[in-house]
C-alpha cells in the first residue's frame, strides 16, 4: 500500500483527493485517476457519468473508451477532470495552472513570457471588455509563436489564427464535443468547428486546465444556467 501512495514521477507521498476518485501529489501536481466502478445498466448510467458534477454537467461521452485511448488523451481528459472536480473555482484552476503547466516559451500567464501576453493584450485590445484581462495562452503554431493558440480570459476564449481569429464568451457555452483527431485529443465547444480547443504542441495538460477553465467561468458568470452537455463523437 506504502508503493501504491507514492508518485511515479517525484516519489513523493500521495494523498485521497476529496471525492475519492484519485491520488493527488502534493508536491509536484500529479494527479491519478482511481479505476472507475463499473456503471450500472439498470440504473441507466454511463460509463464516466460520476467523475463531474452532474450537477453542472449532462455526461453523455464514452468516458471508458477516451481514457483509455492513449496516454496523450488520457493526459488531457485527467487534467480536464481534476481541474473541474477537484479545484472547481477559477481562481484555484488558474494557480494550479501558473504553478505548474505554464512554464516554457509556448506558454504564457502571470509571471511566464508576460511581454507575449502584452503583444496578445494590444492584438485584441478593440474586443476587450474594461475589465477583461488574459489569464492563459498556448501556442499552436510551429513556426508562428505568438501568432496561432489559444487564448483564455476571464471573459472569452480566443482561437487566434495568424490573420483572423474566432471568440466565445464563456457565458454562452452550452456544450462541449470531445473527439480524437490523428489520435490527438480535441474539444469542440458548442458543437462548432470554429471553437476548436486543440492540443499545443505537448501541453496536454494545459489543455484539458484550459477547457476546464472556461467551463468554471461559465458557471460562475452564470449560477442558474442549464447543465452544461459534455458528449463525445
Amino acid at each position: 500500500m506504502e508503493n501504491y501512495n507514492r508518485c511515479p514521477n517525484c516519489g513523493g507521498k500521495m494523498d485521497l483527493s476529496k471525492n475519492k476518485r484519485s491520488m493527488i501529489c502534493p508536491y509536484c501536481d500529479s494527479e491519478f485517476l482511481l479505476n472507475q466502478p463499473t456503471a450500472s445498466p439498470e440504473a441507466g448510467e454511463a460509463p464516466g457519468a460520476s467523475v463531474l458534477d452532474d450537477r453542472r454537467y449532462d455526461l453523455r461521452w464514452d468516458y471508458g473508451y477516451l481514457s483509455n485511448y492513449n496516454k496523450d488523451v488520457s493526459e488531457s481528459l485527467n487534467s480536464l477532470i481534476y481541474c473541474a472536480s477537484e479545484l472547481v473555482t477559477s481562481e484555484d484552476i488558474i494557480k494550479y495552472m501558473n504553478r505548474t503547466l505554464l512554464n516554457d516559451s509556448e506558454t504564457a500567464g502571470a509571471g511566464v513570457n508576460e511581454g507575449l501576453l502584452s503583444e496578445l493584450k494590444a492584438r485584441f485590445s478593440g474586443i476587450f471588455l474594461p475589465d477583461e484581462k488574459i489569464i492563459a495562452y498556448g501556442n499552436t503554431g510551429i513556426f508562428s509563436k505568438g501568432k496561432e493558440g489559444m487564448v483564455i480570459t476571464n471573459k472569452r476564449t480566443i482561437f487566434a489564427g495568424k490573420k483572423k481569429h474566432k471568440e466565445l464568451m464563456h457565458k454562452d457555452i452550452h456544450s462541449v464535443r470531445v473527439e480524437i483527431g490523428m489520435k490527438l485529443p480535441a474539444y469542440y465547444l458548442n458543437g462548432s468547428l470554429d471553437y476548436y480547443l486543440m492540443t499545443m504542441g505537448s501541453h496536454f495538460k494545459l489543455q484539458g486546465a484550459m477547457m476546464a477553465l472556461a467551463l468554471a467561468y461559465a458557471w460562475e458568470q452564470d449560477p442558474k444556467r442549464e447543465r452544461i452537455e459534455i458528449e463525445s463523437a
